[in-house]
């Protein structure tokens, strides 16, 4: 059943990225059907969970971002080849 601690949880997994469907795997929380009826149902989480996910999006694009400014190593090539050269 609903609570304001499964729920609050929830919004806060969803803002720092983690997929529905990944949070409702855990067994300490409900199934991802019952979480859209509740949003369906509950204007109040509806309108957070949504917040929370646009949020999450922000999340993982700066996350992204950050991947995409880190330099490759200058040695990438042959760590590379090492590495081909291990698995033969």
């Amino acid at each position: 059943s609903y609570t304001q601690e499964i729920a609050d949880e929830i919004c806060e997994r969803l803002a720092e990225g983690e997929p529905l469907a990944r949070i409702c795997r855990d067994e300490r929380m409900p199934s991802y059907s019952c979480v859209r009826r509740w949003e369906a149902e509950n204007e109040e989480f509806g309108a957070l969970s949504a917040r929370a996910k646009r949020d999450g999006t922000h999340y993982l694009a700066d996350d992204c971002q950050g991947i995409a400014d880190d330099p490759l190593p200058d040695d990438l090539d042959e760590m590379i080849f090492a590495s081909f050269l291990r698995e033969k």
